[in-house]
């Protein structure tokens, strides 16, 4: 069978139309992704908000990162506290913590994890008075925590934390008092005001305060320690989570994993 030769100018139309639609491709795949709700809290540095209403910070940049590797789109859900995004979960309103979390024990009984996508500890901030500190803070750090004053001072607790977190866990295990807040803003005000002398959380989100707003105002006492391995969070059972763990791999070989840490914790 024999086809009807095409004119020139039929020719031209059909080339033409077949470049559009190749050229639009990426295009229409792009708006035809899939798009998952990932939940949030804004916690420098994993979760910057910007003055424009944008998002930014380590946990944002990597998981962009992802969604472009699984060609994905994200919608991000920002919600005010650690138990409101847990709960969210939970409840399969989010299929994703973008977030980072630390993976514990507990956790891992209600949520899955990816790959660490790194390890961090606790550190321990108090007012910057302006003195010079210890040669040796780790004694400082001893001292404030092990002291009598600390067992009854007004009975009000020196070492303030976040509820639910591994610092809790971690003060427990050692028998030390304390007080628990469910939010980051309050606990630092507490601080601030001198209501605690101290308080122990995330050592990354404590050096990016320290380093930013918190600058001249609270300084870190001790080493870091009890580190743990960070990750984000899936529901249990999720497809996603190995499709992102791949991501997270290919982006470990292709550099572009060290360049978001580096731009947020420096070159190691």
């Amino acid at each position: 069978m024999r086809w009807p030769a095409l004119s020139a100018a039929s020719f031209a139309r059909s080339t033409l139309l077949l470049l559009t639609l190749i050229a639009a491709g990426p295009v229409l795949a792009q708006q035809n992704a899939p798009e998952l709700r990932a939940g949030i809290l804004v916690v420098p540095p994993f979760v910057v908000r910007q003055e424009d209403g944008s998002l930014t910070g380590y946990g944002i940049d990597l998981w962009n990162a992802v969604s472009a590797e699984l060609k994905m789109k994200t919608d991000y859900v920002i919600f005010p506290d650690q138990y409101a995004v847990l709960d969210a979960m939970l409840a399969k309103k989010v299929e994703v913590l973008a977030a980072p979390v630390v993976i514990t024990s507990a956790r891992d009984a209600v949520i899955d994890f990816s790959l660490p996508i790194m390890q961090a500890g606790l550190l321990i901030a108090v007012r910057d008075t302006g003195e010079p500190t210890s040669v040796n803070p780790l004694e400082d750090l001893l001292e404030l925590l092990f002291s009598k004053t600390m067992l009854v001072w007004l009975g009000i607790a020196l070492v303030l934390i976040l509820e639910n977190t591994v610092a809790v866990d971690y003060l427990k295990s050692h028998n030390i008092k304390f007080q628990e807040f469910h939010r980051a803003d309050p606990m630092i005000q507490a601080l601030l005001t001198k209501q605690v002398d101290a308080i122990v959380f995330n050592a990354p989100i404590l050096l990016y305060y320290t380093a930013h707003d918190g600058k001249g105002l609270v300084r870190i006492v001790g080493p870091e320690f009890y580190v743990s391995p960070i990750a984000f969070g899936f529901q249990l059972d999720s497809p996603l989570r190995r499709k992102v763990n791949g991501a997270l791999l290919a982006l470990r070989e292709n550099g572009t994993y060290q360049k978001i840490y580096d731009k947020w914790f420096g070159v190691q």
